[in-house]
């Protein structure tokens, strides 16, 4: 059973992403863009001031959220779930070194007592 947070990050991010560039956009259409003869541009605020500042402070905060969630979820990862007692094959492109020691300490979960008993074996 493969268990994966990819649709909830990707719905995730993507909400995230629109929210922010429809704040720009907002904050945006509160200037005008005006060329100069010589080349330049200067840029001059001919809309509200409140939802100026308002939507660039969403806007901000949006991408502050984004950058929070896209660094938490750098340590995710998808998990294949077998549950016990199966059987299990797996295909890998390199050799993998087991350091497995056959004498090793072992947990019994066993049922002792109506709980679960997590002593090691000799």
């Amino acid at each position: 059973c493969l268990i994966t947070d990819a649709a909830q990050y990707l719905m995730t991010t993507s909400l995230l992403s629109g929210l922010s560039s429809a704040a720009k956009a907002v904050s945006e259409a509160q200037k005008t863009l005006t060329s100069n003869n010589n080349g330049s541009s200067s840029s001059s605020l001919t809309g509200s001031p409140s939802k100026l500042s308002a939507y660039s402070a969403l806007s901000g905060g949006v991408d502050d959220a984004k950058d929070w969630f896209n660094q938490r979820t750098k340590s995710s990862f998808d998990v294949i779930f077998v549950p016990s007692g199966k059987s299990v094959k797996i295909l890998t492109q390199e050799q993998i070194n087991i350091d497995y020691d056959p004498n090793g300490r072992k947990l019994d979960h066993q049922l002792a007592t109506g709980e679960w008993s997590n002593e090691i074996l000799d």
